[in-house]
């Protein structure tokens, strides 16, 4: 009878932890401390903006040495300006060994490209409930530790407001779990990362 019990109490319990529904994503919170000490390496005079569109993301995985990346797109007067940052440091390195390399990306085509994103609903974009959703599917975010796919980061910030949207790779769940809520994330990353020549994932 007590082994019977025992066994009961556990199928319960592995039941419950099957049955999670509570997002165990990063929030903006954390993503935000962790992008701070890479702003602090760019000349504050880069930062002023009417308008701004950040794309932040890192090599992911295992790697020794950590590499994030950021897009810095930029509107002053009603003119653009694109830059590539990549900062790198050995993984468990402190923030004093950040190494920074920059790069303008001429292009005269960001008017338009800023119009594509308006149609992707860019301003509309909501990650809030992102985690729930790839939680309430089975796709909890310990299975994505090791894997080389990178967290993209969207900062949109005007001079009253600031807002951080997180999206695990939307190429991966959009293209090949057909997971509605990544489909705009996936086009927006895309059109940005097409700014330096790469694609998501």
């Amino acid at each position: 009878m007590k082994h019977f019990f025992l066994i009961l109490v556990l199928h319960f319990f592995i039941i419950s932890i099957n049955a999670q529904t509570t997002s165990s994503w990063p929030t903006e919170t954390r993503y935000k401390k962790h992008y701070y000490p890479f702003l602090s390496k760019i000349a504050s005079k880069q930062l002023e903006k009417d308008f701004q569109i950040r794309l932040w993301f890192n090599n992911g995985g295992l790697s020794k040495t950590s590499i994030t990346t950021l897009l810095l797109i930029t509107c002053i007067g009603k003119k653009w300006t694109a830059t590539h940052f990549t900062f790198t440091k050995p993984a468990r390195g402190s923030d004093t060994s950040i190494k920074t390399t920059q790069m303008e990306i001429l292009t005269a085509s960001l008017d338009s490209l800023y119009n594509q994103l308006l149609r992707d609903s860019l301003l509309t974009l909501n990650s809030e409930k992102i985690g729930t959703i790839l939680d309430s599917k089975g796709i909890y975010s310990y299975n994505w530790h090791d894997n080389p796919c990178p967290v993209y980061s969207i900062e949109i910030i005007t001079p009253t407001k600031q807002l951080m949207l997180n999206y695990p790779c939307p190429k991966s769940f959009y293209d090949e779990l057909k997971i509605e809520e990544f489909e705009k994330p996936n086009k927006i990353v895309t059109a940005l990362l097409s700014l330096i020549g790469r694609s998501p994932c």
